[in-house]
């Protein structure tokens, strides 16, 4: 069976979310293609041609590169008019895996799988850009029509699906992010203060991680900061870990508002390097994951894997994936976000540890065997 991969995620200027979960799924798929019941599997990367030196660095030793023959800019201008050709016409029939909500055309032959991460712009689009909701509903449309089945990463977002665009139970599986337990992990009091004292991070912090914008809902965090008692509000500094997005103007406001009427807020905007961000984890009091909608949301079990107690919201797929081991708030009330905040810092040590061991167990039950396994037999089932 061929196996065709998109890879264009993987050599994108900015490695997303989307780029995090396509590299753990081929680099289990690399790791298991050497097994005997996976003889039968050829599989390939596909990129464009002046892009494919950026793969060198994942050394694959069981999965082929192939180049397309078009720059980046031409692919995509092609992606986004829905123009490219008959993909397969140049790759071979087989099953083709799109990780990135669009489906390439291909001929009646091939096969397609393909990821829808999130319905945020249907479910919540006034925090959506409305230009990019509007492609991406054309696309997804197109893609429904044009592949075998829909993966997605959560269950509940599976559900969603499944009632957005009546699909059967059997035409969508689920392909669950996870965090690395090889690089997140609780890392040691001398790497935390070296990477903290590199950054000029000083004394407790409580962590927010994601892209700065509306959806992830940063303002509401930084306005519980305000009803702390003053003893939290000297304790405490609220540190942002992450890239700069759609309309972060007012939450860069609300952050300078804030520093000028003394309270302790930090910005590292993309400043922070993979090889870092496990200790900024590990030295956090606690996490603030308050979204107002999620697709998965990585940094909650990110965080979980590195020890840290997670504040997260109630809503969408939050629920399911901190599981038993997440304090949940609800993301329009700022108030339950500082209750959540005066609870976890009020935890003794015994219920601290408690609940850190609880989210290492849940960070474990996401691994990206289970993910390769779901996505291989839904391979073989459309091949």
């Amino acid at each position: 069976m061929n196996l065709i991969i998109d890879g264009s995620v993987l050599v994108a200027d900015h490695f997303s979310g989307i780029g995090h979960y396509l590299q753990g799924i081929v680099e289990q798929l690399d790791k298991e293609l050497g097994e005997d019941e996976n003889r039968d599997l050829n599989v390939s990367i596909v990129v464009p041609y002046k892009r494919a030196d950026r793969l060198e660095k994942y050394h694959f030793k069981n999965i082929t590169i192939k180049k397309i023959p078009l720059p980046m800019s031409v692919f995509r201008k092609l992606v986004v008019k829905d123009s490219l050709p008959k993909m397969d016409t140049f790759f071979g029939k087989g099953v083709y895996f799109f990780p990135d909500y669009n489906t390439w055309p291909l001929s009646e032959g091939s096969r397609a799988i393909t990821t829808v991460h999130d319905l945020s712009f249907i479910e919540v689009p006034q925090y959506v850009d409305d230009t990019n909701a509007a492609f991406l509903k054309d696309t997804l449309d197109k893609t429904i029509k044009r592949t075998a089945k829909i993966a997605t990463v959560t269950h509940t977002m599976k559900q969603q699906l499944m009632s957005q665009f009546n699909l059967s139970n059997e035409r969508v599986i689920v392909t669950e992010n996870a965090a690395d337990t090889a690089h997140f992990y609780k890392r040691s009091e001398t790497e935390i203060k070296e990477v903290k004292k590199r950054h000029k991070i000083y004394g407790d912090y409580i962590l927010s991680v994601g892209n700065i914008e509306p959806r992830k809902n940063q303002l509401s965090l930084v306005k519980a900061m305000y009803d702390l008692p003053d003893e939290l509000k000297e304790k405490y500094t609220l540190l942002f870990v992450g890239a700069g997005g759609w309309k972060m103007e007012q939450i860069q406001a609300e952050i300078d508002d804030a520093i000028k009427s003394g309270l302790k807020v930090q910005i590292l905007q993309g400043r922070v390097s993979d090889e870092d961000l496990p200790a900024i984890y590990s030295g956090a009091s606690m996490m603030g994951y308050v979204s107002h909608y999620e697709g998965f949301g990585m940094p909650i079990v990110e965080a979980m894997a590195c020890g840290v107690p997670v504040i997260t919201s109630n809503t969408s797929v939050m629920p399911e994936v901190a599981g038993d081991a997440g304090v949940l708030i609800d993301p329009a009330s700022v108030d339950s976000i500082t209750e959540a905040i005066k609870t976890i810092d009020g935890w003794s040590d015994s219920e601290r540890q408690e609940n850190i061991t609880r989210g290492i167990e849940r960070a474990a039950h996401y691994n990206w065997a289970n993910s390769t396994a779901s996505l291989l037999a839904a391979a073989r089932e459309v091949k």
